[in-house]
């Protein structure tokens, strides 16, 4: 394999590849063009000028938002990349959206000819606004499973202007243009660099549906960025402080970020990816030195497997924030490999172990060869320690502020969350506090009544608790009530189970999505446990030893999206429970399901 990148002005600078390129069968021959302009006539003209010096050439290209020539960034200039493969075979070609509407017919379309690599570019701009790839990627992918996917969107420019893809015979504004890269000895590795870290508190996505947000902690979303950020900002212009501090939250243990896209009359925004309901979400910012370290561990794991070509597809943004400094992203790659690429509005990116992604703010590298390489690419991203870049005092001073805000912000997240576990811990037992209780039920009840999944509450009684009191005193009782709350801690197994201290003696837990055989069960390992503690109980008139009482009532939803009752209702349901364990002698349990419509019923 052979790659050659040049900076195009006229033909002239094609001339010396010319018949390098004829000697290579033209299937497998791959040219992307990488072009600034948003003149489509000189777009045109460009296209016109390699069919005829490279006829029959398979060629696909998007305009950009700044384009990456070696160790150069330029700015609506026009970078050609050859790449030329000894046994991989490419095929190349255009869809509008008109004729594949759809990521699933397309993602058909790529499964057929069963390649190894797809590169996709799609156009940036749909009805105005910025495209959402998310849903469409995904698509593709389900239907061409194992295919590695990388490219990204048309970059965009100062304005929501038209944008461009394209292959040899059409120039498309709504479309996507397809490279498909098949061959046994065809080796790719993909590497994405992110550098954002959240800031702030942690926010909660109150009201949402799909991509549509209404809500982020019972406030409009504009009063939240307004808020925070202090600044105006038009949807009419893509370079807004939105873009900049995107919203962070975590989809299994990985880092994700999101920005709105479009406001509607409502109030409400529209994001280029879904929320779930109750999300936790931070703003972020770009940490430079965590840019840094990984631009340089990067470059060290590509010198491990080296690359024939490297393709870089880098978020537009990264070169907003920073300029041209955001070379530091891919300095030093051209002495590694060939290297070539563009700013995107937004990045397509397959890593070993993962399904593609749509991302925003990330650097993506695509590195390409044709010979036999022993080097495993590790399924971690690890961050050496490195020697700095040659960086301009701006950069230096810039490095130095996040540096600043990041310990500033990591310093009041700790002190907020120790705040946040004085106020939600109750002291003697180590369980959460009735008023966490309180609110984390009320958001629970919203959530499953949605989703019609069961939930379950158990609440327990210590039996005869005044009389431990009073015949072994108020420190052994204080003990007795720890030792119960640790029993409690450790009978629930999933992080969504919480135990509760509600008052005096009476604890309870909260079992999100369990029925009432989970419940019950768990309700006598909790009644069993306390018993077996063995902690002496001469007072009591059911066990030498100290025991309880348990009530439980699980609550099933029989109508998505039904009303949730009351708090009160349902620890009411769940009291009674408690009031017939007590009456059957203690030391047991008692529970029943009640239907949603039933509670709704006595409330009435």
């Amino acid at each position: 394999m052979e790659c050659y990148n040049i900076l195009y002005s006229s033909e002239l600078d094609l001339l010396p590849y010319r018949d390098k390129v004829q000697s290579y069968p033209s299937d497998q021959v791959l040219i992307q063009v990488f072009t600034g302009t948003k003149n489509r006539h000189l777009l045109q003209k460009t296209i016109d000028t390699i069919n005829a010096l490279i006829p029959d050439a398979s060629i696909i290209g998007a305009s950009t938002e700044g384009e990456i020539f070696a160790s150069e960034i330029t700015d609506q200039k026009i970078v050609v990349s050859i790449s030329l493969f000894d046994s991989t075979k490419v095929t190349v070609f255009c869809v509008h959206d008109a004729e594949v509407p759809s990521g699933i017919e397309l993602g058909k379309l790529i499964a057929s000819h069963q390649p190894t690599l797809a590169i996709l570019f799609t156009t940036g701009i749909v009805d105005g606004n910025l495209r959402n790839s998310v849903d469409y990627l995904q698509d593709i992918s389900e239907q061409a499973p194992g295919v590695m996917i990388a490219g990204g969107q048309a970059g965009i420019g100062e304005a929501f202007t038209q944008t461009f893809v394209f292959d040899r015979e059409q120039v498309l504004t709504h479309g996507t243009a397809v490279a498909l890269l098949t061959g046994p000895d065809l080796n790719v590795s993909t590497y994405r660099r992110d550098g954002w870290t959240p800031i702030g508190r942690y926010m909660t996505v109150t009201k949402c549906k799909g991509n549509r947000v209404y809500t982020i902690d019972n406030r409009s979303v504009r009063d939240v960025y307004s808020h925070y950020l202090g600044v105006d900002f038009d949807f009419s212009q893509l370079h807004n402080p939105t873009l900049e501090f995107p919203l962070t939250y975590y989809i299994d243990g990985i880092m994700m970020k999101n920005v709105p896209i479009k406001e509607y009359d409502d109030g409400s925004f529209e994001f280029l990816k879904p929320f779930r309901a109750n999300e936790s979400v931070r703003f972020s910012f770009c940490d430079i030195s965590l840019l840094e370290m990984e631009a340089l561990s990067i470059q060290r794991q590509l010198q491990e497997i080296e690359p024939q070509a490297i393709y870089i597809y880098s978020c537009a943004s990264r070169k907003e924030i920073f300029g041209n400094e955001i070379i530091i992203d891919s300095q030093e790659l051209n002495q590694i490999a060939s290297c070539s690429g563009f700013f995107t509005s937004s990045e397509f990116y397959t890593s070993a172990k993962d399904n593609p992604q749509c991302l925003i703010q990330n650097m993506t590298l695509l590195a390409l060869s044709e010979k036999q390489s022993t080097y495993e690419q590790p399924d971690y991203e690890h961050h050496q320690e490195v020697e700095e870049f040659e960086l301009t005092r701006t950069f230096r001073v810039l490095k130095i502020l996040t540096n600043l805000i990041t310990v500033t912000s990591r310093e009041l997240e700790e002190s907020h969350q120790k705040l946040a576990k004085i106020v939600n811990q109750d002291s003697m037992t180590k369980l959460f506090t009735r008023r966490y209780f309180d609110t984390t039920f009320s958001q629970s009840l919203k959530i499953h009544s949605r989703a019609s999944t069961p939930i379950s509450l158990l609440l327990l009684d210590i039996d005869f608790f005044k009389q431990f009191n009073d015949c072994y005193g108020h420190v052994a009782g204080d003990e007795c009530l720890a030792a119960i709350g640790k029993v409690l801690k450790l009978t629930l197994k999933r992080p969504s189970d919480i135990a509760f201290r509600y008052g005096g003696e009476e604890m309870g837990c909260l079992l999100p999505a369990t029925s009432i055989d989970g419940a019950m069960e768990i309700a006598e390992h909790v009644r069993e446990a306390i018993e077996s503690l063995h902690i002496e109980h001469q007072s009591s008139k059911v066990s030498r030893y100290v025991t309880a009482s348990v009530g439980v009532i699980s609550l099933r939803f029989t109508e998505h999206e039904s009303l949730p009752p009351h708090n009160k209702r349902v620890i009411d349901a769940c009291d009674e429970m408690l009031y017939q364990a007590k009456a059957q002698g203690r030391n047991t349990i008692c529970g029943r399901e009640v239907l949603l419509d039933d509670l709704l019923t006595d409330e009435e």
